[in-house]
């Protein structure tokens, strides 16, 4: 079986964008399966790691276009008039550009499937070609698009996802309140959770005498962590902020992977942050799955629907964003408490199992 990959967000970057599909693009590899991958070179949105670009190259076709993006640390969208008018998103001019170059190396490949991996959306315009060619092909929608409430074109993003998803051989969605929405368009929709790979967190903790709480991921400006800081200082504990947007509170600011793994295995806590008025309904935390494989304490702030519903599941810590609730979470993780409970169904291989077994059932048909 030969499966091909549209991934913008693929490795050299490093926003968590990339991470879903170049673990399960190595899954499959390694499960016996022809892989390519088509994707950007040079979006620097997350940060960049070229080192495991280099390992992933050695093992996989990968196809990288280039495509120059400044670094910024990450931002929820905010409703103004020029989304409006921007259909699709600020990826789109890759695709226009590219339109000739990845349709020549679909019509070269000819894989048995392909799937899509969405967000940018743009990534749909690719759509057209596989249609042309009559490949079959899979959406990974990562967002949510039409329920989107900060995506004001809903007359566009309407008729462009069911266009898209009408003529899919299935959709993977990453929540429930995403499987919803793409009934809409597409009965066969799949609910395909975000995972981690256990092999990935067999390194060697840093070693330090203080008690380390850390957040290791992108922090939005949307969340407010100066009531984790504050708790903290008074409670005589080390904040370690790791990720794109800890820069602004003196953090580290982008790593490569193998750095933001040890800081997970390194830490004494793990902490995840939400926004209190933010909606979680379209998102899905990459951050929260991957703290399981350090199998350290976790703790989630001001979670709601399909993350907290999870957090629930795994016996993790839930509180406001207080001070004093913060301290009452991190006292508790401090005796024990909340270190993730039957964690193995959020495995890359449990999930790359159930993935590998949809492809095979869909390349039949």
């Amino acid at each position: 079986m030969k499966v091909g990959i549209i991934s913008y967000f693929f490795p050299p970057n490093n926003s968590s964008g990339a991470q879903r599909w170049s673990k399960l693009a190595e899954y499959l590899k390694d499960k016996g399966v022809d892989v390519f991958v088509i994707s950007s070179i040079g979006d620097r949105f997350g940060g960049e790691d070229y080192e495991r670009f280099g390992l992933l190259k050695r093992v996989i076709r990968i196809y990288p276009l280039r495509y120059s993006q400044p670094y910024r640390f990450p931002v929820h969208g905010k409703l103004n008039l020029l989304k409006f008018f921007i259909v699709l998103d600020s990826r789109v001019l890759f695709f226009v550009k590219y339109y000739r170059e990845i349709s020549a190396i679909l019509k070269r490949e000819m894989p048995d499937v392909v799937i899509i991996s969405v967000p940018p959306f743009s990534s749909v315009l690719t759509v057209r070609t596989l249609l042309k060619l009559k490949i079959p092909y899979i959406v990974d929608l990562r967002d949510v698009w039409f329920y989107d409430p900060r995506r004001p074109n809903k007359l566009a993003d309407f008729t462009i996802e069911m266009w898209a998803l009408k003529n899919a051989r299935g959709v993977f969605c990453i929540n429930d309140y995403s499987l919803k929405e793409v009934k809409m368009f597409n009965k066969n929709a799949f609910l395909i959770p975000h995972f981690y790979n256990p092999k990935e967190y067999e390194v060697e903790p840093i070693n330090h005498s203080d008690i380390w709480v850390s957040h290791i991921g992108s922090l939005f400006n949307e969340r407010d962590i100066n009531p984790l800081i504050n708790a903290l200082r008074d409670m005589g504990l080390t904040l370690r902020l790791v990720g794109p947007g800890s820069e602004r509170f003196g953090g580290l600011g982008p790593v490569e992977r193998r750095v933001a793994i040890r800081e997970m295995v390194s830490a004494d806590i793990l902490v995840a942050i939400f926004g209190e008025g933010e909606d979680q309904k379209y998102v899905s935390s990459v951050k929260l799955f991957e703290y399981l494989g350090a199998k350290k304490p976790i703790i989630v702030i001001s979670p709601k629907g399909y993350i907290k519903r999870v957090a629930e599941e795994l016996g993790l810590g839930i509180c406001k964003n207080s001070e004093d609730d913060i301290k009452r979470c991190i006292g508790e993780a401090l005796k024990g408490k909340y270190k993730p409970k039957n964690s193995d169904k959020y495995t890359l291989e449990r999930v790359g199992d159930e993935i590998l077994t949809l492809l095979q059932m869909i390349c039949k048909t």
